[in-house]
């Protein structure tokens, strides 16, 4: 079958770069437990969740939902896309056809399976499936659960050698193999207002860092201290300013040179 893609790049009309879909989910996963996993993250989350910390089991479900996040572009007719003057079909209102309010009947189960949905609720009940539709509001609004889908179900049917639902699967078990972790026994997973909001907030932000750094070449190996670096380079590990200041002087002019300006 067809592997899909996750990321193109085009110059002048001709295809010069891809990354899979598959490693495009990977990338933005790692990144997602690369946030996590830093102190003032991990403090704010263990907060919002009541507990005194976040457990390596919920920090990896955190990360199989993440690595979810795309699950819609497995599509056929966004897939389509690798050619430049096919129609612009998106990622993630198609997915109403599957997992929204007005999905048939048939979708609806084949993509439950394909998504391993049920587990979510094992996570935690009927609340955590809040955790996964904000992974799929990664671009800053809610996903459209209640669009009209008459006409999208269409972009899931097989067609030229590609299964989408084939491939919705396929992405679900990379997940599992990527996060073997989120599938053992743990404490059921947070799912307040607050942590639901803060955990959006963090797939955007770790698929904006991974998309901007696709093209860098990593192994699996990598990925997880490619992350780390992604998310420290951008100041968002607090970790590494403190260890370049400490043994130092915290004197303003000492620190960067010159006098603080009145506002400063």
């Amino acid at each position: 079958m067809i592997s899909p893609w996750g990321k193109l790049s085009f110059v002048d009309g001709r295809l010069v770069a891809e990354q899979s879909l598959v490693a495009h989910c990977r990338d933005v996963a790692a990144v997602l437990v690369a946030l996590v996993e830093t102190p003032i993250v991990a403090e704010r989350l263990a907060r919002l969740s009541g507990r005194g910390r976040l457990d390596p089991v919920t920090i990896a479900r955190l990360g199989w939902i993440a690595h979810l996040h795309d699950a819609g572009k497995t599509n056929a007719g966004f897939q389509r896309r690798r050619d430049p003057t096919a129609p612009m079909v998106g990622h993630i209102a198609p997915l109403a056809a599957l997992c929204g309010e007005a999905a048939s009947e048939r979708l609806g189960a084949v993509a439950e399976e394909a998504l391993a949905l049920d587990r979510l609720i094992d996570w935690g009940g009927a609340a955590v499936i809040d955790l996964f539709e904000a992974a799929l509001s990664h671009h800053g609004r809610p996903w459209p659960h209640d669009r009209d889908v008459r006409r999208d179900e269409s972009h899931w049917r097989a067609a030229d050698g590609y299964d989408p639902l084939a491939a919705l699967a396929d992405l679900r078990c990379d997940a599992d193999a990527m996060f073997p972790a989120a599938l053992d026994g743990g404490l059921p997973m947070p799912n307040s207002a607050a942590f639901v909001h803060a955990f959006a907030g963090l797939v955007q932000i770790a698929d904006w860092l991974a998309s901007a750094d696709w093209r860098e070449p990593k192994s699996d190996d990598d990925r997880p201290g490619w992350a780390r670096r992604l998310v420290a380079a951008v100041g968002l590990d607090g970790r590494v300013p403190r260890a370049v200041l400490d043994g130092r002087s915290r004197d303003f002019r000492d620190l960067f040179g010159f006098p603080p300006r009145a506002a400063q």
